[in-house]
């Protein structure tokens, strides 16, 4: 396991469950209990205490996926114990590779893939290239962002994601809208299907746009027959709770590259935390935080009277954050480098 629950896991536990291809295959028992799925992750326990973000533990992964906690405050714990899983020690000042001998001695099993040959680079996730693009404006209330999988030609098709945004977080459940999406530069294209005020998820396949060349009827049909269903990646009324945007497609083997497009509030509700709206100390400021959809700024770099805290993107900017990853039924993609708006 990758020592998170999130899309991935839901995406797999459907995809079986219904036997979706490519897990349709009558080798697969139906007995689940009899089959055979992660290894545990037995060094979890380090990082315990370790004060350790969602999105530095997901870059980790993204660069060796057997990847192990640092094991700096483990040693400090277990240098004034005797018993070390097991393993007797028998000097209370151990420290450094012994603790870690130790440790590695008494424990009961081992992954697979930390004995696999091919060291970091074999476990290793290719990097998402991804961009945050505005991409209409609504006067007084407020404005979309397309974000596009990989770069043209060399579109990603994106089976399932978890992107961290950085700069808006909400406490509301929004759920993914089938609705169109608003054509692009437009000036009066507020969500359709729900107020302004909060945040919207909506798609749309990239055979889908005008510019593609295919009549309608024709675009229907694809996406209809040939096209796999986008829906939430975990609560499937919930496409975006907190800063993290969740979306599957099944079944898997029908996947198409689409875009997604999220509306960004100028006044959000209640629940809803805009970056470029947060004064400091603010309710906004602290859930964010809380979420990690802004950083805490180095010490030094503000000044009186300026912002402890940033999005990482440019003032009234949002974007994606490094850590952000999706399954491209290769080797998977993490983003390595937070990915801001970019205006047209």
């Amino acid at each position: 396991g990758d020592g998170a629950v999130n899309a991935y896991d839901i995406a797999a536990l459907l995809w079986v469950q219904f036997a979706q291809p490519p897990y349709d295959s009558p080798l697969i028992s139906r007995a689940f209990w009899e089959v055979d799925t992660v290894h545990g992750r037995d060094d979890t326990r380090l990082r315990c205490g370790a004060n350790e973000n969602k999105i530095s533990w997901q870059r980790a992964l993204g660069d060796d996926y057997c990847a192990k906690p640092s094991l700096q405050s483990e040693e400090r714990r277990l240098s004034q114990e005797t018993w070390i899983l097991g393993t007797e020690v028998q000097s209370t000042e151990v420290q450094g590779t012994e603790i870690q001998e130790a440790a590695a001695g008494g424990a009961q099993t081992r992954r697979r893939g930390q004995e696999a040959e091919g060291g970091a680079g074999a476990s290793s996730m290719d990097t998402m290239t991804v961009s945050v693009t505005e991409w209409a404006v609504v006067p007084d209330a407020g404005r979309w962002v397309r974000v596009r999988f990989g770069e043209a030609p060399a579109v990603q098709t994106i089976m399932v994601s978890d992107l961290f945004l950085s700069g808006m977080g909400t406490d509301i459940p929004i759920p993914l809208s089938n609705e169109w999406p608003p054509a692009k530069g437009c000036t009066n294209c507020v969500p359709a299907d729900q107020s302004a005020d909060l945040p919207a998820v909506y798609f749309q396949r990239l055979f889908q746009y005008p510019e593609a060349g295919l009549p309608a009827q024709m675009r229907n049909l694809i996406a209809s027959e040939y096209c796999a269903q986008l829906t939430p990646g975990i609560d499937p009324m919930t496409v975006l709770f907190g800063n993290t945007i969740s979306i599957r497609q099944q079944p898997p083997t029908k996947a198409c590259p689409f875009d997604l497009f999220l509306w960004v509030p100028q006044y959000p509700a209640s629940g809803v935390y805009v970056a470029s709206t947060s004064e400091a100390n603010s309710e906004t400021e602290t859930r964010l935080v809380a979420m990690g959809a802004i950083d805490v700024m180095e010490d030094g770099a503000f000044g009186e009277g300026e912002d402890k805290y940033s999005s990482g993107c440019a003032k009234g900017s949002i974007g994606l954050s490094a850590g952000s990853s999706a399954q491209d039924a290769v080797k998977g993609l993490v983003l390595r480098e937070r990915k801001c708006e970019e205006k047209p």
